[in-house]
C-alpha cells in the first residue's frame, strides 16, 4: 500500500475574530471551497460529506473558539480541499494560541491488528522526542494536558501485550489492562480505534490556520500508518539500544529479522515456516538485515534473539531513522530538517 490508500480527516481548532461567528465562517467556507458545512454543537459528529463547525470550550472561549472538522478526505484531491478550507478560514481571520491543535485521523480499519497497534506505538514512541524537535514547546513532553507523552511506557511490555485493550493500560500506567476515555488524550490516540473501529488520531501538531504546515503532517501521519502495517519500527529489546531492521521492508529475508526482533526471538523452524523457504542459514541473514544477534540452546531448539547495537554504532532515534523508516521523500524530508533548526532555539510557540 501506500500513504494515499488510506483516508484521513481533520479537526482544525482556532479562534474567530468576534464572538458567535459560527455561522459567518460556515457561510464562507461553503461559497468559496464549494462545500457543505454545518454549525453544530461541541458534541456533534459529521454526517456524510458535510463539513462541521461548532464551539470548542476546551479553548476558554466558548463565544469564539471553534473547532472545523473534515469529513472523510482522500489523496491529493483531499489535501487540497483541506488547504482551501484552511485559506478560507485564514482570510476570514481565524487565528490560534497554544490552547489550540490540529488533530488527524487515519483510517485504518482493513489493517488494523494488534502487530499494528504495537508497531504504530513504538514507531510513535520511539521517535518521540524527534517529532518533538520540530514542535513548539508547547507540545513537546506532556506540557500539554491534552496530548501526554508516551515514552513513559514499557516498550518491551507494548511488544508483550495480548491485544489493544492492554496497550491502553499500560497507557493509563497499569499492566492490567484497566484504563478509562482519558486515555485519548495521548500525542497518539488509540482509544478512538477501541471507541469506534475506524481511525487513529495523531494530536501532537500545534494550532495553525496553515495549510503549508498542515500538509507535511498529515502526509507524515499517513506514511506512518503505511509503516505501521508493514511492520516497520526500530526493534527494542529490555535494557538495550535499539536495532532497525534495513532489509528491504515486505521481504522474506526482513520478516526473519522483524522475527528475530521480538522478545522471544525467533527459530529457524519459525522462520522457515513464515518464509516458505526451504533451507536457512540464520547467521547470514541477520546480517543481511543490520543485525546483531545472540543465540539461546535449549535442547536442540536454537532460538535467535537481536541484540542491542554496541555503542559504536548509530542506533539512536533520529529525524534520519524516521525519514528511512517511513520513506518520506526528499521534500517531505527537508521541511521537517528545516522546521526542528527553526524550532532548536528560544522560539515563539507558533511556528
Amino acid at each position: 500500500m501506500s500513504a494515499f490508500d488510506y483516508t484521513f480527516g481533520v479537526e482544525i481548532e482556532c479562534f474567530t475574530p468576534e464572538a458567535n461567528q459560527q455561522m459567518a465562517l460556515g457561510n464562507a467556507l461553503m461559497a468559496r471551497c464549494g462545500i457543505q458545512a454545518r454549525v453544530g454543537r461541541y458534541t456533534d459528529r459529521n454526517r456524510g460529506n458535510e463539513w462541521l463547525v461548532k464551539p470548542d470550550g476546551s479553548l476558554g472561549d466558548y463565544e469564539r473558539g471553534v473547532e472545523i472538522v473534515s469529513p472523510i478526505l482522500s489523496g491529493q484531491q483531499g489535501l487540497n480541499l483541506l488547504g482551501a478550507v484552511m485559506d478560507t478560514a485564514t482570510d476570514f481571520g481565524c487565528t490560534v494560541n497554544k490552547k489550540c491543535g490540529v488533530h488527524v485521523h487515519v483510517g485504518c480499519a482493513a489493517v488494523a491488528d494488534l502487530s499494528f497497534f504495537k508497531s504504530l506505538f513504538k514507531l510513535y514512541a520511539q521517535h518521540e522526542t524527534v517529532i518533538d524537535a520540530f514542535m513548539p514547546e508547547s507540545r513537546r513532553k506532556s506540557a500539554n494536558t491534552y496530548i501526554r507523552s508516551l515514552t513513559g511506557v514499557d516498550l518491551a511490555k507494548v511488544e508483550r501485550a495480548q491485544s489493544l485493550e492492554k496497550i491502553l493500560g499500560l497507557m493509563m500506567g497499569n499492566d492490567m489492562g484497566r484504563f478509562h476515555d482519558s486515555v485519548r488524550y495521548h500525542k497518539l490516540n488509540l482509544f478512538v480505534f477501541h471507541q469506534r473501529g475506524k481511525t487513529v488520531e495523531f494530536r501532537q501538531h500545534s494550532g495553525t490556520v496553515d495549510k503549508a504546515k498542515v500538509a507535511p503532517w498529515v502526509m507524515l501521519c499517513l506514511k506512518m500508518v503505511d509503516a505501521a502495517v508493514a511492520g516497520r519500527s526500530l526493534g527494542v529489546r529490555p535494557g538495550g539500544a535499539a536495532q532497525m531492521n534495513t532489509a528491504k521492508p515486505g521481504s522474506k529475508t526482513w520478516m526473519v529479522g522483524q522475527m528475530a526482533l521480538r522478545p522471544e526471538g525467533v527459530t529457524v523452524a519459525q522462520a522457515l515456516e513464515a518464509t516458505g523457504w526451504n533451507l536457512l542459514s540464520m547467521p547470514p541473514t541477520l546480517r543481511d538485515c543490520g543485525l546483531q544477534f545472540t543465540k539461546v540452546r535449549h535442547g536442540r531448539i536454537v532460538t535467535y534473539y537481536a541484540q542491542a547495537a554496541l555503542a559504536s554504532t548509530p542506533s539512536t532515534p533520529s529525524l534520519s531513522t524516521l525519514t528511512s523508516l517511513l520513506n518520506l521523500s526528499g521534500e517531505e524530508a527537508a521541511y521537517f530538517q528545516a522546521r526542528t533548526a527553526n524550532l532548536s532555539g528560544p522560539v515563539a510557540w507558533a511556528a
